[in-house]
């Protein structure tokens, strides 16, 4: 069976892909390395972030709740506190991992002037 010609149109998307390929296959080792932690670190913190949510709702739901005992409020309370500082750690990854990617780029545009 034949196949059609590819139109204009796939032809710039695919030449599109090409120089993205090439684009990335020119990026330092440190670099594609960085770029993945951060995609790491995306996930992580995204899941902390869901969870983050979850249970700022329930809280928000027993403190509107007046026949929840307080050691109980409390309790959520500091799942809550516990949640955050762990998205929060997660979120100082990220930025030290952005910042030490930022100062290996400047570095290698230093060395390439």
């Amino acid at each position: 069976m034949p196949e059609a010609p590819l139109s204009e149109d796939d032809l710039a998307f695919f030449m599109l892909l090409v120089t993205y390929s090439d684009a990335l296959d020119a990026l330092p080792l440190e670099t594609t390395r960085s770029f993945s932690d951060l995609r790491e670190l995306d996930a992580v913190l995204g899941a902390h972030l869901g969870s983050l949510s979850q249970r700022l709702q329930h809280l928000a739901s027993v403190i509107e709740n007046p026949d929840v005992p307080p050691n109980e409020r409390l309790m959520i309370l500091k799942e809550v506190a516990e949640e955050a500082r762990a998205y929060k750690m997660g979120g100082e990854d990220k930025i030290r991992v952005a910042v030490n990617m930022s100062d290996m780029s400047t570095l290698i545009l230093f060395y390439a002037l």
